[in-house]
């Protein structure tokens, strides 16, 4: 999908996000997020973990799944630009896309 057509199709989606960083073992790390359209960029609030996982290795993903599995989940790749870490809660990452595509199951069409 085009990324100019992304701010509209992430507004459509009433579900949260879950976003996706890399551990310093190289494992996936997966929380839920509320995302936010900011000044172009999106903007999250995870938890301490995921912030720093985003700092050192800033190339994240962003998934909005589908509850239907044979509609579209929406999925992002990403990175991260700036990141605000405090108490959990007060954590933000701003996050610039870089591709996106809607995706589901080849089955299921």
């Amino acid at each position: 999908m085009a990324l100019t057509e992304l701010r509209d199709e992430i507004s459509r989606r009433e579900s949260c996000a879950f976003l996706l960083t890399v551990g310093p073992d190289g494992r996936p790390r997966c929380v839920a997020v509320q995302a936010d359209w900011v000044n172009g960029e999106i903007v999250v609030a995870p938890g301490n973990r995921s912030c720093h996982n985003a700092k050192e290795r800033p190339l994240v993903s962003l998934l909005w799944p589908s509850a239907d599995p044979r509609e579209f989940s929406l999925i992002v790749d990403a990175t991260v630009t700036s990141t605000t870490r405090g108490r959990v809660g007060d954590n933000r990452l701003a996050i610039t896309p870089t591709n996106a595509v809607l995706h589901r199951s080849a089955n299921l069409q």
